[in-house]
């Protein structure tokens, strides 16, 4: 049962790993598939073994390729147009100025995606729904941050380059993220009442990714210095208890 394991899950990871890298996906597949062959041979693996690999190799490279060609391209083919659009807010990061960054989940197309807008704080929370008229733009890199690889890990492909008629509609049933969040914000109002505001805004910021306490020059010496994923915990946790809840429902 372990070697079947093995040579499903394996195959598979690598099919995924090598189209992620490769810009034409059935590059990866031709040119690795002989390359596990030769391994599988190498190895001494059964006929069946090796069938079990090239299968499990090819099912995932078909699987990403059929993803990011029905999915991916037709979400891109909206950036530059005008949408009506109405989704629920998955995250929210407070910055400076008064400002805020959204990630919002909704449907474009028939294709249920993330985007993400940056405007003014709506002071809205998690599970609030958001309705807006919006332009939407692909994701570009820059030499400070890689957003298309990021936001794609996020199953994110476009963001709200133009927005207005923000609307948000708060959400009044209960949910278990909404929960842990309010739970959160309460531990760091009370760290806030008790430790000074510099400190207070490192310490939330490490302890639950609340970075609204963090001034500018203090979040650009944390990401400078190589250190500013220890304030992303509260975001990496949320998006676990998020790919949980969307695999259950």
């Amino acid at each position: 049962m372990t070697r079947k394991a093995v040579s499903i899950g394996l195959p598979y990871l690598l099919g995924l790993f090598l189209c992620d890298r490769l810009s034409v996906c059935w590059y990866g597949f031709l040119g690795i598939l002989p390359l596990l062959l030769f391994l599988g041979l190498g190895c001494r693996l059964r006929l069946k073994q090796l069938l079990l690999c090239g299968i499990s190799f090819a099912f995932a490279c078909c699987l990403y390729c059929g993803y990011m060609y029905r999915v991916r391209d037709a979400l891109l083919a909206y950036g530059g147009q005008t949408v009506s659009l109405t989704g629920r807010v998955e995250n929210v990061d407070v910055r400076d100025n008064e400002q805020a960054s959204y990630l919002i989940r909704t449907n474009i197309g028939g294709h249920t995606t993330r985007i993400t807008y940056y405007g003014a704080d709506l002071i809205c929370q998690y599970g609030d729904s958001i309705r807006m008229t919006a332009v939407l733009a692909p994701y570009e890199d820059t030499y400070l941050f890689p957003a298309v690889s990021y936001y794609q890990g996020e199953g994110s492909f476009l963001q709200v380059q133009e927005a207005s008629d923000v609307e948000i509609i708060p959400e009044r049933n209960w949910s278990l993220v909404g929960s842990i969040r309010a739970y959160a914000d309460r531990i760091c109002a009370k760290i806030r009442m008790t430790l000074p505001k510099q400190e207070a805004g490192l310490l939330c910021a490490m302890l639950l990714g609340d970075k609204s306490g963090l001034d500018s020059p203090t979040k650009t010496a944390l990401y400078r210095l190589g250190i500013g994923h220890v304030t992303a915990v509260h975001r990496s946790c949320d998006r676990s208890i998020r790919s949980a809840f969307d695999a259950a429902v």
